[in-house]
């Protein structure tokens, strides 16, 4: 069995690593690190390189990678698009100021790759979010 690969991508804190987090059956792989830059004033870690986890649709395994969000890291995202079938791509509803770069993020892969993608919206609850040391 070939597992299908989904990738997960969208602006800075819109909940990729939750996300992963929520659906994997096996425990995630997780870059998160201490956020040191802007990105500090929305959450304590960011994700610097990728987020793996594992979940079955009924016999099919599925790979979800995570992009990071910060443009600094986008270097990645082809890097974790090679082989995708379909792109997940999640937007924090609470953050209009993310939208713009949402849609240059699905510019990015449509241009590089054509794929079926999907747009979540998302109303981040750092409280209750998912994280890694879990």
């Amino acid at each position: 069995m070939i597992p299908l690969k989904i990738l997960v991508s969208g602006p800075v804190s819109a909940g990729k690593t939750t996300f992963i987090g929520t659906l994997s059956e096996t425990p995630v792989v997780s870059t998160d690190e201490l956020a040191t830059d802007d990105v500090a004033a929305l959450k304590t870690h960011t994700t610097v390189a990728l987020d793996f986890g594992e979940m079955h649709l009924d016999d099919t395994l599925i790979y979800l990678y995570g992009t990071p969000g910060q443009e600094r890291f986008d270097f990645m995202w082809e890097i974790l698009s090679e082989g995708m079938l379909g792109l997940v791509v999640l937007v924090d509803s609470t953050r209009p100021e993310t939208f713009r770069e949402t849609l240059r993020i699905i510019d990015f892969f449509n241009s590089y790759r054509p794929m079926p993608y999907v747009v979540a919206a998302n109303k981040q609850d750092q409280e209750n979010a998912w994280s890694p040391e879990e």
